[in-house]
């Protein structure tokens, strides 16, 4: 048994990473003129590893991962860098190699799976047809997968549903069936493009644990593309935080969160909203925009926006490295990792938003109840029997001139329902 686990533990440790993005260069040719929207990127990512990359809109995660998949639009093209999965570099692969790749080897979970999945095509065939392509199973045999990873999924009574079509499903189930359709093949690695993002909280924590699991059961390697810390924090064993085109800084989730030393991230750290301050306390906010990566600064690309900035972060710097894995591409990096340099961003105390809440309600609800007529259940196409769902049913509530109300709950619960009758769009 301790044999086993120390063999586990050198295939983890094996310094031949499962996937390795060396130097990756990418370039988007448009009217207005070229965007350097991949800039010197690397990582690597190891048997059975979530690795994380974090940023804001435009950061290039997403045309990061697009380019493993070598699924650029037609208007982008890489420039310069490798990337090698075992070895193989993807971008000297053939169109037809590739094919082989994707799905098999790589699969890739888009973040909206609505926009993702064929709507023509039941759920059952979106699954079983990476098993008929790159395995080459019988109809028979794929469809018994297909059953077996559905169940795998926490998708119940599979064998209904593989008749369905997307929209029959709710956006958890979609989401599940798109993890299916990733798992079909037991690829190395699976790429995650922000695959909560369109989810319920509650689902959001369903998935990214049967995520998890799948990854540690089956020993797949996952990267994780989000804005999310949260995700970060739970589930990532490593992260790359990207800022316009650049990895600015890359650790372990505890290096990251506990030891920042970037004030990009520095900054991330302290907009996230904490449950342990007081109510209408306000977030450190990081003034100012991303660059144009049309045109981007020759120095730090951070450096406009940075509280801290300094002559010489106008010109290039290079990831330095801290130890251990943690690097941080900043010209004051060693202030910041010894505490000499306390990195802070503009911010308010409390708002005393409470003080100017009137007392008046300017709107109030009283038993509002909105009721939907449907097609009976299991009614066949030529009949008129009806059911009643019960959109709205006896709500009340009031608001004061001043005052924020939050109206949260699953969807289906009825809160985009209230807001359109209050609206009167649904009478």
């Amino acid at each position: 048994m301790e044999a086993q686990v120390q063999s586990q533990l050198h295939k983890a440790q094996s310094p031949v990473p499962l996937l390795a993005v060396e130097d990756l260069h990418v370039r988007f040719e448009t009217s207005r003129g070229t965007v350097r929207a991949v800039e010197g990127v690397s990582y690597s990512v190891n048997r059975g590893e979530v690795v994380a990359v974090v940023g804001e809109s435009g950061c290039g995660k997403s045309v990061s991962a697009l380019t493993i998949m070598r699924l650029l639009a037609k208007s982008g093209r890489v420039t310069g860098g490798r990337i090698l999965l075992e070895g193989r570099n993807l971008l000297e692969l053939s169109d037809e190699e590739m094919r082989a790749v994707r799905g098999h080897e790589i699969s890739m979970i888009f973040q909206e799976p609505m926009t993702s999945l064929n709507p023509v095509l039941p759920i059952g065939m979106q699954i079983m047809e990476p098993l008929l392509i790159h395995l080459k199973m019988s109809e028979q045999d794929a469809q018994a997968r297909a059953l077996e990873l559905m169940q795998q999924v926490g998708i119940t009574d599979g064998e209904r549903r593989l008749s369905q079509y997307p929209h029959q499903l709710s956006g958890g189930m979609r989401q599940r069936v798109m993890i299916a359709i990733g798992l079909a093949c037991k690829p190395k690695l699976i790429i995650a493009d922000e695959p909560t993002t369109a989810l319920d909280v509650t689902i959001q924590a369903q998935i990214l644990e049967l995520m998890k699991n799948l990854s540690r059961e089956l020993g797949i390697a996952l990267i994780i593309i989000t804005h999310n810390l949260g995700i970060v924090a739970r589930y990532a064993d490593r992260v790359n935080v990207m800022y316009a085109a650049n990895i600015i800084e890359k650790g372990t989730a505890d290096d990251i969160f506990l030891k920042p030393a970037h004030p990009y991230t520095n900054g991330l750290m302290h907009s996230v909203p904490r449950l342990d301050e007081p109510r209408g306390t306000k977030l450190q906010t990081i003034e100012g925009l991303p660059p144009d990566l049309r045109m981007p600064p020759q120095g730090c690309r951070f450096a406009p926006r940075c509280p801290h900035r300094l002559e010489k972060c106008e010109q290039p710097i290079s990831l330095i490295d801290l130890g251990k894995g943690h690097e941080a591409r900043c010209h004051r990096v060693d202030e910041i990792s010894t505490g000499k340099l306390k990195v802070e961003f503009p911010s308010g105390g409390a708002s005393g938003a409470q003080s100017q809440i009137g007392s008046t309600p300017i709107l109030e609800v009283k038993g509002l109840k909105k009721y939907f007529g449907v097609k009976a259940a299991g009614a066949g196409f030529f009949s008129s029997e009806m059911a009643t769902v019960r959109a709205v049913d006896d709500v009340s509530f009031s608001i004061a001139q001043g005052e924020t109300l939050g109206l949260v709950g699953e969807s289906g619960c009825g809160k985009t329902t209230v807001g359109r009758v209050v609206l009167r769009l649904d009478e």
